[in-house]
């Protein structure tokens, strides 16, 4: 089992993940709903991206602790991502707000929160399975292909 340094990797994933953020968010403010459909492929584009260039730099698909890896720190930097961005948004369109009466709201809705949870759970689902997705069969069949194009 060969260990590489994955850091390149996730860089690149912040990077493709970042830029495809800011172009699908101009779209976002043209048209909720395909803006809101797009949010799910920004993650896997970033993905197949970094997939593709693990496969071309190392000539094989990621080992199953370097694919672990992968899926985590990308889903971390989605996360983070995503979480830093909404808050800078919120800020930005909405700065006469009481921060304290949207808290106390959420904190006295138990059904508004609840719902939330759900939505939450289910995107982190299914980003979570993309990015396994992108860096294990998505990544396994490029090294294949490319491994039938050098013979």
């Amino acid at each position: 089992m060969t260990s590489i340094n994955l850091k390149s990797y996730y860089w690149l994933y912040s990077k493709v993940f970042l830029l495809t953020t800011i172009a699908v968010s101009f779209i976002s403010a043209v048209s909720f709903i395909v803006g809101s459909i797009l949010a799910f492929i920004v993650p896997l584009i970033a993905a197949l991206s970094t997939a593709q260039k693990f496969v071309n730099d190392q000539l094989r698909a990621p080992e199953i602790t370097e694919k672990k890896n992968l899926v985590w720190v990308s889903l971390a930097i989605t996360l983070s991502t995503s979480l830093a961005l909404t808050w800078a948004s919120a800020l930005i369109l909405f700065p006469h707000v009481e921060w304290k009466d949207v808290f106390s709201f959420f904190s006295s809705e138990g059904v508004v929160v609840a719902i939330m949870l759900i939505v939450l759970v289910v995107g982190f689902l299914i980003n979570y399975f993309m990015l396994n997705w992108a860096y294990g069969s998505f990544a396994a069949t490029t090294a294949s292909d490319l491994k039938k194009l050098n013979e």
